[in-house]
């Protein structure tokens, strides 16, 4: 069942909110699952329990490290020192700095692909610019309840000039060919013009996420707008822009 709008900035509860930021508990269950950058094999309980709690306080403190000043100028020491753990705990989860960037990006993306599965399980023809639009409005609201997490991979992808090798073909692909196949064969359309589409509405959904207040207002040309509204503005904008890539053959 599709959920209403709600607020995007967190601030009024709503059916739909999804705020997927990610937990010490979801990238346990990921390393046991043999799903994450590492795999370890199943431990005690508690043990889990305390594991999870340690890498959720990494990994935090890597967020709030990396969104100050940019993962090219952050070592795992600076991080350890955040987190108030040692340098040899934080390459015991996550062997190293690349790492600990790939768990960033990979929650992120696991978050997006749930929305994404979620929308096209329930598609039925003839609403695609509908659902587009749905799923986009979706992955905005989640996006901005974890700007920190958006900015962070941001600045990786601005820093490296992409995603690192090893998710570029698992989330990274995933995440575009879903939508992308649906659409190219709808439309007849070729798939790698459908994906450049779909890449720029998922490229300016996290720049807006990203954004401050002050430059939405200056964006929309409204200083005297609440966050609040100048969000739910752009929301209903990637709605629209999304929409128009399930437009017929041109």
């Amino acid at each position: 069942q599709r959920c209403g709008s709600g607020a995007v900035d967190g601030s009024t509860a709503s059916p739909c909110r999804i705020n997927r930021t990610f937990t010490g508990a979801s990238i346990a269950q990921s390393h046991r699952d043999g799903k994450g950058p590492l795999y370890s094999p199943a431990v005690p309980a508690d043990a889990a329990d305390d594991a999870s709690s340690t890498q959720g306080r990494i990994l935090s403190a890597a967020l709030e490290v990396l969104d100050r000043k940019g993962p090219a100028h952050v070592g795992i020491r600076a991080i350890a020192e955040r987190a108030k753990v040692s340098v040899g705990l934080v390459h015991h989860y996550f062997t190293s700095k690349d790492g600990l960037l790939e768990a960033c990006v990979r929650k992120l993306y696991e978050a997006l692909l749930e929305v994404e599965a979620e929308e096209r399980a329930g598609l039925t023809e003839g609403e695609l610019g509908e659902a587009l639009a749905h799923a986009t409005r979706r992955g905005y609201r989640i996006a901005c309840q974890n700007r920190v997490l958006v900015r962070v991979v941001m600045r990786i992808v601005a820093e490296r000039g992409g995603l690192p090798k090893t998710l570029r073909g698992t989330v990274q692909d995933r995440f575009f060919d879903g939508w992308s196949r649906i659409v190219s064969e709808r439309t007849q359309r070729p798939m790698w013009e459908v994906r450049a589409q779909i890449h720029t509405v998922s490229s300016m959904t996290g720049r807006y996420a990203a954004a401050s207040k002050a430059e939405l207002a200056s964006i929309l040309g409204e200083p005297d707008l609440e966050e609040e509204e100048l969000r739910r503005r752009i929301e209903e904008h990637l709605g629209w822009l999304a929409s128009q890539v399930a437009d017929a053959p041109r």
